[in-house]
């Protein structure tokens, strides 16, 4: 797992706060959308494939 200043920096430089602030957003809105929550799973299983 890398670090929120690794991820900032895989997303074009963007501070650790930048990308904390993304994260907090993200969890909150899959909390309320079925259809996020769904799109954001199937994302995260076709990138483990790749890794």
């Amino acid at each position: 797992q890398k670090s929120l200043p690794e991820i900032g920096d895989a997303f074009g430089g963007k501070d650790h706060t930048t990308v904390l602030y993304a994260v907090r957003k993200i969890t909150e809105s899959r909390a309320h959308n079925e259809e996020l929550n769904k799109q954001i799973h199937v994302l995260d299983q076709t990138l483990r494939e790749y890794l």
